[in-house]
C-alpha cells in the first residue's frame, strides 16, 4: 500500500502527542473562545457528548447532543439535548433550561442526533437504537428560545413511521422540508433497505415524495444498504451516501443521487448508484458538495473484513458530476491516511467522525485514534495531501486538551468571524472515572 506508508513517512516521528505547535497556528485553540482558553465543556448526567453544529445568524452556536441520565427504577435514561453557546463560547443561559434543552421523549438507547436551523425554528432529528421505541426516526422541534414548537408535529415532535435501524441522523432543508436520510423498513421483520424521508414544514410526511413521504431504494447486485448523509446540490439533485454490504463479506462505500423528488438519477454511477471499495471495510463518516459540483465522501477505511476491521484510516474519495472518481484528487481518485505514523500506531487504527469541505476544497476531518485514545482534527489541501501548514503535517491530536482524557471530535464547521474564519469542533472527552463532557471549541484558521 504505497500511498499509506507515503503519507506515514510524511508524519515522521515529529508527530509526538504532547507536540505543540507555534502560537496561533492553524488548528489551534483561539484562547479568546470558551471557559478554557479555546473551548467550553457541558457536564450533564452520568455523560454527555456533542453530536453537531449549527450556526446562528448573530454569531451564537447551536449543539446538539446526547446526555445519559442518571438511572432510575431501570426507566429509559437518554435524552436528546440541544445547547446554545455565545460568540464568546459562553453557554447561553437564556436558552431552554440554562442553556440547555432536552428532548420531552426519554429512550433507553440513543444512536445519534443532527442539528438543523430553520429560519427562528430549530430542529432536532433523532435516530434511537432499541426495541423501546421502535427503532425510529424522530424530529424535534424548538422556537429560538428552546422551547417545543407546538406548530410542529404533535405538540412539537414528529415520528417517523418507518423502522429505523443502525443509522445516523442526518438530515438537510429542502425548499423548506426536511429532508432526512436512513436505513429502515416499512414493519419489523422485513428487511431494512436505504431510505429518504421528507416531512413538510408542519412536520407531516409529505405526500408528494416517495411513497407518503418515505421512499426505500434497492441497492444494486442484492447488497443490504444504507444512507447516512444527506446534502443538496446547486441545481436542486440530491445526493446520499453510506454503506452497502452483502452479508459476510466486505462494507465499501455507497453514494447516491436523485432528482429533487427523490427519484434515482440515472445519470449518476449505474442506474443513479455507486459504490466505492477503498480497502477491506469501508464506514461512511461526511458528504460535502463543493462549490463545482464535485461529491466528497469522507469515510473510515479498514484493512480487514467481515467482523474483523483491523488497522482503520482516514479516507476520502471525490467524485465528479457523473460519479466517476475524480482523477485529480488522491490517487485515481481516492486517499488514505494514517493520522500517526504507523510504527508508533502498528496495530490500533482511526475512527472518523465528521468531515467538511472549506472554502479552498481542503477536507477536515475528525475523530479518535485509538492508540492515544485520542481526538484529532485532519486536514487534507484539494489534492489530497495533508496540509503541512495545519497542525504537525496536516493533523492536530488531543485538540481537546485532554491530558490524560480519551476523546472525540463528532462534528466540525469552517464559519467566517470578525476576526477572520475559524474551524469549530464538537464532540467529547472523558478521563477514567469521570463521566464524560460535550465539547465546543474554536481553532485557528487561516485561508489563503
Amino acid at each position: 500500500m504505497p500511498l499509506i506508508r507515503m503519507l506515514s513517512a510524511l508524519l515522521g516521528s515529529a508527530l509526538l502527542f504532547n507536540g505543540a505547535a507555534s502560537a496561533q497556528s492553524p488548528g489551534d485553540l483561539d484562547p479568546a473562545f470558551g471557559s478554557e482558553a479555546g473551548l467550553t465543556a457541558v457536564t450533564r448526567g452520568v455523560s454527555a457528548n456533542g453530536d453537531d453544529i449549527a450556526a446562528l445568524p448573530d454569531g451564537r452556536w447551536i449543539v446538539s447532543g446526547i446526555v445519559h441520565a442518571a438511572k432510575v427504577n431501570k426507566a429509559p435514561r437518554y435524552r436528546a439535548m440541544l445547547s446554545r453557546f455565545r460568540p464568546d463560547g459562553a453557554l447561553d443561559r437564556t436558552f431552554g433550561n440554562d442553556g440547555t434543552a432536552l428532548s420531552s421523549m426519554a429512550f433507553a438507547q440513543l444512536w445519534s442526533t443532527a442539528v438543523i436551523r430553520d429560519g427562528d425554528r430549530i430542529l432536532q432529528v433523532v435516530a434511537n437504537d432499541d426495541a423501546t421505541n421502535s427503532n425510529r426516526l424522530y424530529v424535534f422541534a424548538y422556537t429560538s428560545e428552546g422551547r417545543p414548537d407546538p406548530s410542529y408535529g404533535n405538540g412539537g415532535v414528529a415520528a417517523i413511521d418507518a423502522v429505523a435501524q443502525n443509522v445516523d441522523a442526518a438530515a438537510v432543508l429542502q425548499g423548506g422540508r426536511l429532508l432526512i436520510a436512513g436505513r429502515g423498513s416499512a414493519s419489523v421483520g422485513t428487511g431494512t433497505r436505504p431510505m429518504l424521508v421528507r416531512l413538510t414544514s408542519s412536520g407531516a410526511l409529505d405526500a408528494t415524495f416517495g411513497n407518503n413521504g418515505i421512499a426505500f431504494y434497492d441497492v444494486p447486485q442484492g447488497q443490504i444498504g444504507s444512507f447516512k448523509r444527506v446534502a443538496l446540490q446547486a441545481d436542486g439533485k440530491i445526493v446520499a451516501a453510506g454503506e452497502s454490504f452483502l452479508p459476510g463479506a466486505e462494507t465499501n462505500l455507497l453514494i447516491a443521487r436523485f432528482g429533487a423528488n427523490g427519484a434515482l438519477d440515472a445519470g449518476f454511477g449505474s442506474g443513479g448508484f455507486r459504490t466505492v471499495d477503498l480497502l477491506g471495510n469501508d464506514f461512511d463518516a461526511g458528504l460535502a458538495i463543493e462549490s463545482n459540483g464535485r461529491i466528497v465522501v469522507g469515510a473510515s477505511a479498514c484493512e480487514g473484513s467481515g467482523g474483523d476491521n483491523g488497522y482503520c484510516f482516514a479516507a476520502a474519495v471525490r467524485l465528479l458530476g457523473n460519479g466517476a472518481l475524480d482523477p485529480a484528487f488522491g490517487e485515481g481518485g481516492a486517499t488514505v491516511h494514517p493520522v500517526v505514523p504507523l510504527d508508533i500506531d502498528p496495530t490500533w487504527g482511526n475512527l472518523v467522525l465528521g468531515v467538511t469541505v472549506d472554502a479552498q476544497g481542503g477536507l477536515m476531518f475528525g475523530g479518535q485514534n485509538y492508540y492515544y485514545g485520542s481526538a484529532f482534527i485532519l486536514r487534507l489541501d484539494a489534492s489530497g495531501s495533508p496540509d503541512p501548514a495545519f497542525g504537525t503535517a496536516g493533523v492536530v491530536l488531543a485538540p481537546y486538551r485532554e491530558q490524560g482524557w480519551s476523546g472525540e471530535v463528532h462534528a466540525l464547521k469552517v464559519a467566517a468571524t470578525g476576526d477572520g474564519p475559524r474551524l469549530m469542533t464538537v464532540g467529547r472527552r472523558q478521563r477514567e472515572g469521570v463521566q464524560s463532557e460535550m465539547v465546543i471549541a474554536r481553532h485557528f484558521f487561516e485561508t489563503e
